[in-house]
């Protein structure tokens, strides 16, 4: 039986999530669960489980630097 269908399916939506413009914790755990159900289709996604966890790191990141940059726009 082959699992490389639901795999590619699986990844394309983890990451898809992974890198939304506007992370939330919600699609962070959803990203982490298709991520993790990767995993248990192919050992071979452990390079997934890592990619998405830096893209929703990385995605946290730049909106607490967008967030800061805005509130520094409305100090006087």
């Amino acid at each position: 039986v082959g699992s490389g269908v639901p795999y590619i399916a699986i990844a394309l939506a983890a990451l898809v999530v992974a890198t939304r413009p506007r992370p939330s914790d919600r699609w962070a755990a959803l990203a982490g669960a298709l991520a993790g159900l990767g995993f248990l289709l192919r050992y071979a996604a452990a390079g997934l489980v890592l990619t998405v966890v830096v893209a929703v790191a990385l995605s946290s990141a730049a909106l607490g630097v967008a967030a800061m940059a805005r509130r520094d726009e409305r100090a006087p």
